[in-house]
């Protein structure tokens, strides 16, 4: 598989080779009920339609194939990464395809469901403790012990350049394309990096004056600010990814944890998209941009993952009211759950 879309497979596969072939040539959706009258269009890039349910999907075969291309990965090999879950999951999905042995490290913060989905694919999961940067028990410090000690091949892909190549072919030409080159702003948030560099790059290419922005939360210090604890996934770091090109990011806008959980929850009751933390935070940003562009001008918010890898923590009530968020459950939604066992006769 090509790592760069022909307007063929931009159409529907009624017959794929394999299941990595349907990665990429996500839709654009315009959002309505949560942008406000007067601000410019919002559009969604839905990357939680990816195979594996997020934007990672498409650096899952790029990474393989770079390894493959320099020769350290070869058929049966033993691949390791360090991954917030995404990146892991759309692993998995591509070893089980190409049959390599996997081990992801994965920090305790991530959820129940990405671990599941790991491990469902056949991959080995080693949970790391929330450790700082450079720390033996940090996440990737373990993932690179781990390639040494088991002759694996570590991709690395908060350094490897075939990360933003991927999008930089893929995720923002099918932006440019889809909007007819009119593309005025794009908001996405930054975890390796990869994804916002790589459409930065190619969106700038088609508009040299599109405004790339950023969305971090709270306690990232991609933005400038001071490391500190934060509850969102996916998104920000406590170091700056080496795979990031800021030169590129005109403007940032850090997003709190409540902010991104309000707009997660508003994107699935409003407009019918279930999706993560970071993606609720990159509309929350793109309606900020929005509103001090003209009505007719486009912002592309990147939705980077499914909120069914969220469904055990800021989708559920419970989970919301258990880490300060009770103010967020909208107890007039909240249908109660009725179970219906019919009687013995």
């Amino acid at each position: 598989m090509s790592l760069t879309h022909s307007d063929e497979t931009e159409r529907t596969l009624l017959a794929a080779p394999d299941v990595l072939a349907l990665v990429g040539a996500t839709p654009l959706v315009r959002l309505h009920r949560v942008v406000p009258e007067g601000a410019a269009r919002v559009w969604a890039k839905c990357e939680f339609l990816n195979p594996g349910g997020s934007a990672k999907d498409r650096i899952g075969l790029a990474l393989l194939e770079a390894a493959e291309a320099s020769g350290k990965l070869r058929p049966g090999g033993t691949v390791v990464e360090a991954s917030s879950g995404n990146t892991a999951v759309a692993l998995a999905q591509a070893c089980a395809v190409r049959g390599y042995r996997l081990v992801i490290t994965l920090p305790a913060k991530m959820s129940e469901e990405k671990r599941r989905l790991v491990k469902a694919y056949g991959a080995e999961l080693i949970v790391t403790p929330n450790a700082e940067p450079g720390s033996r028990d940090h996440y990737i410090e373990v993932a690179k012990r781990v390639a040494r000690e088991r002759g694996g091949v570590y991709l690395d892909q908060f350094g490897n350049p075939a990360n933003a190549r991927a999008h930089e072919l893929t995720t923002g030409p099918e932006i440019v394309r889809a909007l007819g080159g009119r593309v005025d702003a794009v908001v996405a948030g930054a975890g390796t990096g990869g994804t916002l560099t790589g459409v930065a790059r190619a969106v700038k290419r088609a508009n040299p004056n599109a405004l790339i922005v950023c969305n971090d939360p709270e306690g990232s210090v991609i933005s400038g600010g001071e490391a500190a604890a934060y509850k969102v996934e996916g998104i920000g770091d406590d170091f700056i990814p080496k795979g990031l090109d800021q030169n590129l990011i005109d403007r940032y806008e850090v997003v709190s944890d409540r902010e991104s959980f309000v707009w997660a929850r508003r994107l699935a009751r409003e407009e019918g998209l279930l999706v993560g933390g970071s993606s609720g935070s990159a509309v929350a940003a793109a309606v900020r941009v929005a509103k001090g562009l003209p009505a007719d001008a486009n912002v592309v918010a990147i939705l980077a993952d499914t909120g069914r890898n969220y469904l055990s923590k800021f989708h559920n009530d419970i989970w919301l009211k258990e880490n300060g968020f009770a103010d967020l459950v909208e107890e007039p939604l909240a249908a109660p759950v009725r179970v219906l066992v019919k009687e013995a006769a």
